[in-house]
């Protein structure tokens, strides 16, 4: 929060900063300086390499963005339909990526 007990605020005024937001402004990223290089001299032992501080003062704590990509084509028979595994659809469905048009549960 950016107030506290006891202050006054006006209309209009922020009162908390969020993920992706700074004293009220949008606040999208940083640029850092990092290295891709060997470790240790070994050609096969490559790393990406930041500083220690960083980590240690939480300067990139990160949201963890999900990305699903599928590709339809049209075939000899017709478009490719779409399908995803049980415990992808709710995620999909609250991100409203598709909607579940008819439902169908199998018999066993």
């Amino acid at each position: 929060p950016l107030v506290e007990e006891g202050m006054i605020v006006k209309k209009g005024d922020v009162l908390a900063d969020g993920p992706l937001t700074s004293e009220g402004r949008l606040s999208l990223g940083r640029n850092i300086l990092v290295a891709y290089m060997p470790w240790e001299g070994y050609n096969f032992e490559d790393a990406i390499l930041i500083s220690e501080k960083l980590v240690r003062e939480d300067t990139f704590t990160s949201i963890h963005i999900s990305e699903h990509e599928c590709e339809a084509r049209d075939t000899k028979l017709g478009p490719e339909e779409i399908t995803c595994s049980g415990e992808a659809s709710p995620i999909l469905i609250d991100l409203k990526l598709f909607k579940i048009v008819n439902m169908i549960t199998p018999i066993f």
